[in-house]
């Protein structure tokens, strides 16, 4: 039998060793900020299984012009300073709490989703929770269904939580 090391060609990356997925929850924006039930249902579901809290927040990237990036179509300044003051509000708000955070993430992305389908596969999250609109908009093509995309396609838990409309 021949070993891996004495095998010709690229060497495999050793198999990651399996994540308790129970211990970490995540919370992910889709590029606004977070509503305020969303972050109290974070901070509950994380004292109920006394988990880490991992913090993810999207931009939005526009798309690419022939392949190539575009610094045109990237988000702004203010886009990126948004993100960064809502990421700032839940890391906050979980500390007013006491709670853990495993860690704090903004991604720019053409395809929300799929950012954060494999962010859980990387990093074993066990738990995911989102914000979502009280309607579904026509099309499945628009940002405000992904948090509906997301739940569907996870293989973990995923709870949508949607915010009280203020009359």
């Amino acid at each position: 039998m021949i070993e891996q090391r004495d095998r010709p060609g690229p060497r495999r990356p050793p198999r990651a060793t399996p994540v308790d997925r129970r211990f970490r929850i995540l919370l992910a924006g889709g590029g606004g900020p977070f509503a305020p039930e969303v972050l109290d249902e974070a901070v509950r579901l994380a004292e109920e299984r006394h988990a880490k809290v991992a913090v993810l927040q999207l931009l939005r990237v526009w798309g690419t012009g022939l392949g190539l990036p575009h610094p045109g179509l990237r988000p702004n300044r203010q886009e990126q300073q948004a993100a960064i003051d809502t990421l700032d509000e839940a890391l906050a708000h979980l500390a007013a709490h006491d709670i853990p955070v495993a860690e704090q993430l903004i991604i720019g992305t053409r395809h929300p989703a799929k950012a954060i389908l494999r962010h859980i596969e990387r990093t074993g999250t066990g738990l995911v929770v989102m914000g979502a609109p009280a309607k579904r908009r026509m099309g499945d093509w628009n940002w405000g269904n992904e948090p509906y995309r997301v739940a569907k396609k996870a293989p973990v838990e995923v709870v949508l939580v949607t915010p009280q409309a203020k009359v």
